[in-house]
């Protein structure tokens, strides 16, 4: 899911060959294991961009290990500037979250007909996927009377208070 993020990040920690002492105690430090001794920059996924590594460069202010944009954006950007693009970028995402509301579960059993209907709902107590995980099971797998046979798609958003849910269905 981040690899994304990694390869095309606005900031992301650099070393510089040139001033670098091949010393390895940025690679010791790395709390998810990146060899950053042996790379021009981290593009690794598994990055956190702790900033361990840089702390603890003995070559440091010689700009051996560095952090910020790639060279493609320019070399060096004020900290607010970074700042500021962090934080429209998190605006617009939680922006987009209730301009287009995605269901963080779904689950779908059998066949999508040509036909469907469909129930929205507020359910209480559905606060996280694995309460969501119940709630399907209680549609999908009931073998009682009340069990609903054929094409069943259950979307839920859970969150605190009353959460929503989809049940689309086959109504023949």
């Amino acid at each position: 899911m981040f690899n994304p993020f990694s390869r095309f990040g606005f900031a992301r920690v650099k070393r510089n060959e040139e001033t670098c002492i091949s010393c390895g105690k940025c690679a010791r430090v790395c709390p998810m294991a990146i060899p950053v001794d042996r790379v021009r920059q981290v593009t690794a996924a598994r990055c956190t961009s702790c900033l361990d590594c840089v702390d603890s460069c003995p070559e440091l202010r010689a700009g051996a290990l560095t952090w910020g944009p790639p060279a493609r954006f320019g070399r060096n950007w004020p900290q607010a500037v970074l700042i500021g693009v962090m934080l429209a970028v998190v605006g617009s995402a939680v922006a987009a979250s209730y301009l287009f509301p995605l269901p963080s579960y779904v689950h779908e059993r059998g066949q999508k007909p040509a036909m469907v209907a469909a129930v929205d709902m507020k359910v209480s107590d559905l606060t996280c996927r694995g309460r969501a995980t119940l709630f399907t099971e209680f549609f999908l797998y009931r073998d009682d009377e009340l069990a609903l046979p054929g094409y069943l798609r259950v979307e839920a958003w859970p969150g605190p208070g009353l959460a929503d849910a989809r049940v689309i269905y086959d109504p023949a």
